[in-house]
């Protein structure tokens, strides 16, 4: 696929009136980020911007390049939050859209399989155990998946669809040293075709009704 190629702008959804509300807000189609509440610079938000390309589309992640992961205050936000909700936008499909790494091991991490197959939230409890959700979709996006992470309950929404569940056992405690979008931190991005990240939101745990609302486009 050719870089650019779906350069769009995407329809905000009712949802969006969180959007500047949360730890963590990034727009990449219209430039926006912010972190905390406060305007930041992307450089100051992500490890080696310098070469990250953005465009029409959002943040270009070609296959073979290292994932971009968050430094500073935006990485403090994302460790210092053990319950959550997150949402990604993004294009593409076979890749990890965004990944939290564990100290001790394991991860949070959302991925897309391709195949008209998502599987998500796959989230290692204690036994290693990953919880994993599917839903079919009939293309590469753009499509928005909205997760809420708490102590016992892991909740998705993808593209708008009805929440599923998955709960009743303890999950790690929340040791995350480093996250990024498109891989695991410090690998390399592996997908096809090459994919964008449009938006990135990390707040507070939202109910089912806003989630649902947070996944729709």
């Amino acid at each position: 696929m050719m870089h650019g190629v779906h350069a769009q702008r995407i329809a905000r959804s009712s949802a969006d009136v969180l959007l500047g509300l949360g730890f963590i807000d990034l727009d990449f189609i219209a430039g926006n980020y912010y972190v905390n509440g406060l305007a930041a610079g992307p450089a100051t938000v992500f490890a080696d911007w310098v070469s990250q390309t953005v465009d029409g589309s959002g943040l270009y992640l070609d296959n073979g390049v290292t994932p971009v992961s968050f430094q500073g205050d935006a990485l403090s936000a994302i460790v210092a939050q053990s319950e959550f909700t997150v949402m990604v936008q993004y294009l593409g499909w076979l890749f990890y859209p965004y990944v939290a790494n564990y100290t001790a091991g394991g991860n949070f991490s959302i991925v897309d399989y391709g195949s008209d197959v998502q599987e998500a939230a796959d989230l290692w409890n204690s036994f290693r155990n990953p919880r994993t959700f599917e839903t079919t979709y009939p293309n590469a996006g753009p499509h928005r998946i909205a997760i809420t992470r708490t102590f016992n309950r892991v909740a998705i929404s993808t593209n708008g669809s009805a929440v599923g569940e998955n709960t009743g056992t303890e999950i790690d405690p929340w040791l995350v040293n480093e996250a990024a979008l498109g891989g695991y931190p410090g690998d390399e991005v592996s997908s096809f075709p090459d994919v964008y990240i449009q938006q990135f939101l990390l707040l507070e745990p939202q109910n089912d009704s806003m989630l649902q609302a947070l996944s729709t486009l």
